[in-house]
């Protein structure tokens, strides 16, 4: 297929060369079944896009295809980047790839003569780093006042979720409610609170009409507790989020300021998250964001579309049933922002992972191959209400499409579905570490985006703390003297080492040796060894003593260095509880005279089965007349012991030494199963599942050494299995049936 730019619109809105297109100029996205351009008006975008496909299927492509059509018909783009696949949009194709996919050159051209590639780094310098104050209510005043109690609320909510508090519980309520309270107080009196600092000061001191208020939410040892919660925000890699950088504005990164793209550009602001260290830290980032998009539509009201809002990967902050810090905001803003000249596009590997209720908004949707059964049973339900009895056709469709080929249901556009081949990129299309993000922020655009004001104003503040630490010397010389004042000052920066260690070890959630933990802090390697030992005897961290080096750990993070579980694992949830799993054991108990059984279940356990998670890149040969080699990234799971391999057949669960078939065609846990990263101490583990447990580093080396495929991770993760007793009623004897708690089949341990 071609990727050429259809004459009819290739030269749209332009009057001479330079001229750039009119926003009325149509998106071309790819062809059709019959060659035919499948282009879409920009209005289409305000009825939100939604894009679906497992790994491989083409949906980033199509998304990033997008992005580059609404910078081309100058729709500025906010976009959300999980793992630096959306960051390479700032690079040119080469031309021999662009040749090789038929990519027309003026395309390739105009898109890279109109975009402005900012990319923001939150937390880090990497990239143009950018700063969150949740204190930043000044852009509330001109909300009405059931918008502005909306925000606060959100505000309060997803603070409380980064402090740990868990939203549907009641102790989490009554954190939320409190936040209420307070931001209240301070959007009506507008005290100095400015930062989480100020805030911290404010509940540690609350004036009288507002400790009336905030104790009938909240009791005295609560408030401590989140006092101590939001203090840890303020130390360490936490602190980061709130003061490094150059203040979100909505405003700058749409380009829509005195900070605006020079030369008529459209500004590509790309967030690339994997800067922030923990998936609150990014709920609560993009919780931020959404709630500010939607104070800043409401204000700059439009018909037609004036930006678009991308989200990659975004299953993680809408799952269903759980509430996360940011679904509440990002519903409320799929809900109105097509009213407003707000275009919203979302993508997912895992459609099962969604919650499709807040999705009601997203009229156009872009499906790929779809592998897992319960993937398509889920889009299912949902296309029946787009498309009726043409739903069960389409997802049976979607299994058999290959990479970058999808079914396209645009009811603005077309009645029927459209079947898409989507076009290649102007842009290079591969995925950037962290490494790679500093040298595609040009000089002058992070001069631009990074204030002077921003340099200025810290370096008051360091002139405040110098005239404080100069007074508070000159106030204390008459009963300290120097020496005391440098050894006070050096017990000071002991405590902030200690303390800045604890902090590490809470949120990173791992076990530490002390040189690794100095090296962190920047602390003398043996004064923090016996600060850290001090520490554990009071019961702040825990240590382990029984390796070389000792490591140590957070009180509140549970893990299990004794088998070697020294950071979180990974754990398949649950979907058989105990009454179903005796009930599909039953059906395995021995019988004699051919109906009556032999033997009775008396007790039912369920255990945790340890398993790596190996990630590799494979290839298969698919189609029966006209052959293509596909690549795919996909799962194989090993026993963490004797390193077998898992499979499903239609006996049940079993291992084996190695695999027969092509990896990619192995019936095993993708698609199955749902998982969460979890401390290994949460998890009721068995001794026995634990001993003779491998490292990561065997796990891989026992794959290489069965099979070819490139390996791309290696995790350990925990596979809940029933173990049912099965009594003998003559004999006696006992014997253990084994269901997996995941989708319910025989578990035949290796």
């Amino acid at each position: 297929m071609s990727n050429e730019v259809p004459a009819e619109f290739a030269d749209a809105g332009k009057d001479s060369p330079g001229k750039v297109r009119e926003r009325s100029a149509p998106l071309f996205v790819g062809t059709d079944s019959s060659g035919e351009a499948v282009v879409l008006p920009p209005s289409m975008l305000l009825r939100h896009v939604m894009c679906l496909g497992s790994s491989g299927s083409g949906k980033t492509v199509f998304c990033k295809a997008l992005v580059e059509e609404c910078v081309r018909a100058d729709v500025p783009v906010i976009a959300l980047d999980p793992q630096g696949d959306i960051v390479s949009l700032a690079l040119r194709g080469s031309p021999e790839e662009l040749a090789k996919q038929g990519v027309d050159p003026s395309l390739a051209e105009e898109y890279f003569a109109k975009v402005e590639v900012a990319i923001w780094t939150p937390a880090s310098r990497l990239g143009i780093p950018l700063s969150l104050n949740p204190l930043a209510l000044g852009g509330l005043d001109g909300l009405a006042h059931e918008e502005r109690i909306r925000e606060i609320s959100a505000i309060s909510a997803s603070i409380a979720d980064l402090l740990g508090y868990d939203l549907r519980k009641k102790e989490g309520g009554y954190v939320t409610a409190m936040f209420d309270v307070v931001f209240a107080h301070i959007m009506k009196v507008s005290p100095s609170a400015r930062d989480i600092s100020d805030l911290i000061d404010l509940l540690d001191s609350l004036p009288d009409g507002l400790a009336e208020e905030v104790e009938r939410v909240a009791g005295n040892g609560l408030r401590k507790e989140v006092i101590r919660r939001l203090a840890t925000l303020t130390i360490g890699g936490k602190s980061l989020l709130f003061e490094l950088g150059t203040p979100m504005s909505v405003e700058t990164l749409l380009g829509k300021n005195d900070q605006s793209p020079a030369n008529g550009k459209t500004r590509l602001s790309i967030i690339y998250l994997n800067t922030l260290a923990s998936k609150e830290e990014k709920a609560f980032f993009v919780s931020r964001l959404s709630s500010a998009l939607y104070s800043w539509m409401l204000r700059n009201p439009s018909k037609e579309p004036q930006a678009m809002l991308y989200i990659d990967e975004v299953a993680a902050f809408l799952p269903p049933v759980i509430k996360t810090a940011c679904k509440e905001s990002l519903v409320t803003l799929f809900k109105q922002a097509r009213k407003y000249g707000v275009s919203c596009l979302l993508a997912t590997q895992n459609p099962g992972d969604l919650d499709y209720k807040a999705l009601s908004q997203f009229s156009t949707w872009n499906l790929g191959r779809l592998v897992a059964n319960q993937d398509r049973e889920k889009v299912k339900g949902f296309l029946k209400s787009l498309s009726g009895s043409d739903a069960e056709r389409i997802v049976d469709r979607l299994s058999g499409l290959g990479p970058g080929e999808f079914v396209l249901l645009a009811p603005d556009l077309r009645e029927d579905p459209i079947e898409l081949k989507v076009r290649w990129l102007a842009s290079d299309h591969r995925t950037i570490d962290s490494d790679g993000i500093p040298s595609l922020v040009p000089d002058e655009l992070r001069a631009l985006l990074c204030p002077k004001q921003k340099a200025q104003d810290s370096q008051v503040r360091l002139d405040e703390v110098a005239e404080a630490v100069e007074s508070r010397k000159e106030s204390d010389s008459s009963d300290v003297d120097s020496e005391e004042a440098e050894e006070t000052s050096l017990a000071e920066d002991k405590n902030r080492a200690l303390a800045k260690a604890v902090e590490i070890l809470l949120s990173q959630r791992e076990a530490l040796c002390a040189e690794t933990l100095a090296n962190l802090t920047g602390a003398s390697a043996q004064y923090l060894k016996k600060q850290l030992n001090k520490a554990a005897e009071e019961g702040v961290i825990q240590r382990y003593d029984r390796s070389r080096p000792h490591v140590y750990f957070h009180t509140d993070v549970k893990l299990r260095p004794e088998f070697g579980l020294r950071s979180q694992v990974l754990a398949a949830s649950m979907n058989v509880v105990e009454a179903k799993a005796r009930t599909l054991a039953e059906r395995h108990l021995d019988t004699k005279f051919l109906v009556m059984k032999s033997e009775t279940i008396s007790r039912a356990r369920l255990i945790q089965f340890p398993l790596y998670q190996i990630g590799f890149a494979g290839e298969m040969t698919e189609g029966f007349i006209f052959k293509s080699l596909t690549k795919r990234d996909d799962f194989l799971y090993l026993d963490a012991r004797k390193l077998k391999t898992l499979f499903l057949n239609s006996t049940g669960w079993h291992f084996k030494d190695t695999a027969t078939e092509n990896l990619l065609k192995v019936d095993d846990l993708d698609g199955r199963m749902k998982t969460k990263i979890v401390d290994p101490g949460a998890l009721d583990l068995s001794p026995q599942m634990l001993e003779g447990l491998k490292t990561p580093e065997e796990a891989v080396k026992a794959f290489k050494r069965k099979y070819e495929p490139e390996v791309l991770s290696s995790v350990l993760m925990f596979m809940p299995v029933w173990q049912i007793t099965a009594r003998n009623g003559d004999s006696g004897k006992e014997r253990e049936i084994h269901i997996d708690a995941v989708i319910g089949s025989l578990f035949e341990l290796p």
